[in-house]
């Protein structure tokens, strides 16, 4: 509808009829009847998004997930387009009442992570807010395997001090099961990944000392 806008997407390479969007409703500008009677107190955007698939091009759409917090982003496997994910940090919120951020979101946050093996048909949550990891950045290789630059605990470990250099952990969807890949050697971002020979990738970590930004590469 005109007060819905697209939040994030993913295009199957494969056949560029099917595509996913994640649509969230603005509620700016306000639509006609549907002026609220404060407008102070209203947020920007919908807390939460839904998951839409098309297989004809955006004639028809298919509902696959709802209501999931707005925060979440959508990543597809580019050489594997039955493999999408879904996630995010939990908050921050978008929109504050009566207050707007001073700084752009910390890409810290409590992060949730879901995978699909079947353009969306089913989805397993991999990881768990419960879990309260502080994710550095996350990225989906060509062949469906899900990076993420972590600190604190790792996913399949109870809590442990949080280490001050972010750990790469991958999740394989064909095991499901995470491993750790690499400790970054400085504290930092992951910011990029891009694919590399044989079904690798190359990772990109982006670290801030003072006022000079530094960009490391790490080939898996």
């Amino acid at each position: 509808s005109a007060n819905q806008s697209v939040h994030s997407y993913a295009i199957d390479p494969s056949n560029t009829q099917t595509f996913y969007e994640l649509i969230d409703s603005m509620y700016l500008p306000y639509q006609p009847r549907m002026q609220p009677q404060d407008t102070s107190i209203q947020p920007a955007f919908s807390y939460t998004v839904n998951l839409y698939k098309t297989t004809d091009g955006g004639t028809s759409w298919k509902l696959l997930l709802g209501h999931i917090p707005s925060t979440m982003q959508l990543r597809l496997a580019s050489a594997n387009p039955q493999v999408l994910y879904v996630g995010g940090a939990i908050g921050p919120l978008p929109y504050a009442t009566k207050a707007q951020p001073t700084s752009p979101a910390s890409p810290s946050g409590f992060f949730t992570l879901q995978v699909s093996t079947d353009g969306g048909a089913t989805w397993k949550t991999t990881l768990s807010s419960s879990q309260s990891l502080l994710i550095k950045g996350w990225f989906v290789s060509a062949d469906g395997r899900a990076f993420l630059a972590t600190l604190g605990a790792a996913p399949t470990s109870g809590p442990t001090p949080a280490s001050v250099n972010p750990v790469i952990k991958s999740y394989d969807p064909s095991t499901g099961t995470w491993s750790t890949v690499t400790t970054a050697p400085v504290a930092g971002v992951l910011i990029a990944l891009t694919p590399a020979a044989n079904n690798g990738a190359t990772l990109w970590l982006q670290a801030n000392n003072n006022s000079t930004s530094t960009l490391y590469r790490y080939v898996v």
